[in-house]
């Protein structure tokens, strides 16, 4: 099948329109632009052409003007499930039998506040000093 449409728009950059020819042959197409002696095209012979242009590729040109002018939606991040954020510092595990230290907050498993505190009486992360007094047994 063989067609084509012409196609005429003013171009900003020159001081010329600029026109096109879409030519289809068996399946293939091919679009073809050069300078046109036309200074001035109107809005709607723009529109037209670009429609006529667009037309073949299913594509409605209100359409994607309309898409083109409709705000993005907002990116939503989604919040982590409570069981990915509990995990201890020190094995980067879900909780076991969790331990708090009084003195800055921070909460580790049992088994490796033991282990911590065995080389040295201080928190994990801050290192700031705890005594055993400072231990809290934390219950979910």
């Amino acid at each position: 099948m063989d067609s084509s449409t012409n196609i005429n728009s003013s171009a900003a950059e020159n001081q010329g329109g600029v026109s096109g020819t879409q030519q289809e042959t068996s399946g293939d197409t091919q679009i073809r632009i050069f300078e046109s002696s036309s200074n001035t095209i109107s809005r709607a012979d723009l529109k037209d052409s670009m429609r006529s242009l667009l037309a073949p590729w299913g594509f409605d040109l209100d359409q994607l003007m309309k898409e083109s002018t409709d705000p993005a939606p907002p990116e939503v991040k989604k919040p982590k499930p409570a069981g990915e954020k509990l995990k201890c510092a020190i094995c980067l595990c879900a909780f076991v039998a969790p331990i708090a230290i009084k003195v800055c907050g921070h909460v580790f498993c049992g088994a490796c506040l033991g282990e911590a505190f065995s080389k040295k009486q201080e928190c994990p992360k801050c290192r700031a000093p705890v005594a055993k007094r400072h231990l809290l047994r934390i219950h979910f």
